[in-house]
């Protein structure tokens, strides 16, 4: 089995002949569907190495799985610098001060999501 990126439109403005012929039933998540399509002279490229298309789809949902790591870390790191830089700008919030602990915990939290 081999795994294929087929796209909607060809380069050329054209509908890509790709026909859904039934979507499965499902039980527990329904939310994402599984079809089974039919490709007649449909464009498209083959991904990874011929008969390895399992291996090339578990190597990129584990990329996808990394990057949303890798957003969800960036999203953390940035809200503690705005954190930090919005209390040095307030005397009564300083980061050494009364509230110290409360940024030094979000960057225990940061540092912990990036280890």
């Amino acid at each position: 089995m081999s795994c294929f990126l087929v796209p909607r439109w060809k380069p050329d403005g054209s509908k890509n002949p790709i026909q859904v012929q039934r979507l499965k039933n499902k039980m527990g998540n329904v939310s994402n569907a599984s079809s089974e399509i039919e490709l007649r002279n449909a464009l498209g490229w083959m991904l990874g190495e011929e008969g390895r298309g399992v291996a090339t789809i578990i190597e990129m949902v584990s990329m996808t799985r990394f990057d949303c790591m890798v957003g969800s870390t960036a999203s953390m790191r940035h809200g503690v610098a705005q954190a930090i830089h919005h209390a040095q700008s307030k005397p009564r919030l300083r980061v050494d001060g009364m509230s110290g602990w409360q940024w030094r915990d979000g960057g225990f939290h940061h540092g912990a999501a990036v280890s």
